[in-house]
């Protein structure tokens, strides 16, 4: 039962038994069946996250799983990152409320997300509300089915490939050669210059099932592109750095044209 000061204004109390766990309302958490969420806005300054009870029938949820969730006296959606074991902790926790879309995001995303967040000290909620619509997480727009594609039967990894500027021949001579490579997955082309069109964008789109995502301009022809793109409409995605967002199931390649062009970083 110890009693110890740290810095100045913060006093902490041990506390190590049952009796006291009673008296100071803590109450102790066995089961490794809780979550940490994600929730689409700010928790707090310390955490990007909030923890809450699983349900028992939700117990096979999955990381990147869309889910509704309590806050104060609304619910909120969210993105569950993880099953975790509190411990102890003061009050009662609230359970999840409801799973919107079992996946919502693969495991590439969840690890596009975390990247992100610790390379520019971005808060994840913020990167969250960037990749996934808001048309689409509150369900103004609906995914059709479950998940559109095992993501964990198999860990192939997406190849990431750079082309330089060429001649005009050269450049859609080596689209074409790696997109046939990939003809049964997904592929991201990434290029600088989105805003004035590329003279290869009208030759692949001849060729293969592609969507150009520079001309969804507004926030619902945004929303619907993202999900035809869930929905495994499209083998090949085209659009500026902002492309990584798009919801590819079955990403199996990354084309970045003239990665050194500016017009990727500014």
């Amino acid at each position: 039962h110890g009693h110890k000061k740290y810095k100045k204004g913060y006093d902490f109390t041990m506390i190590d038994s049952d009796v006291n766990r009673k008296k100071k309302g803590m109450l102790r958490y066995n089961s490794d069946m809780f979550a940490r969420v994600l929730l689409f806005q700010k928790t707090g300054l310390n955490t990007d996250t909030l923890t809450y009870d699983i349900p028992q029938e939700m117990e096979n949820i999955e990381v990147g799983a869309l889910v509704e969730a309590p806050l104060r006296n609304n619910t909120i959606k969210g993105i569950f990152q993880e099953k975790t074991d509190v411990g102890i902790t003061k009050g009662k926790i609230k359970p999840i409320t409801r799973i919107v879309h079992p996946c919502i995001l693969n495991d590439w995303q969840m690890d596009t997300l975390n990247w992100l967040s610790q390379e520019y000290l971005a808060p994840q909620w913020k990167i969250a509300r960037q990749m996934i619509p808001e048309q689409i997480a509150e369900e103004k727009i609906k995914l059709e089915g479950e998940k559109m594609a095992d993501t964990k039967q198999k860990k192939e990894k997406s190849t990431t490939i750079y082309l330089l500027a060429q001649d005009r021949e050269t450049i859609l001579l080596s689209l074409k050669a790696q997109l046939q490579k990939h003809v049964t997955g997904q592929t991201i082309i990434i290029t600088p210059a989105i805003s004035i069109e590329p003279f290869w964008i009208k030759e692949i789109e001849k060729e293969f099932n592609t969507i150009n995502l520079s001309k969804a301009t507004t926030p619902k022809r945004k929303a619907i592109a993202w999900k035809e793109i869930f929905e495994g409409k499209y083998s090949v995605i085209i659009g500026s750095r902002s492309a990584l967002y798009a919801p590819a199931r079955n990403l199996k390649n990354i084309i970045i044209i003239n990665e050194h062009d500016i017009g990727h970083k500014e």
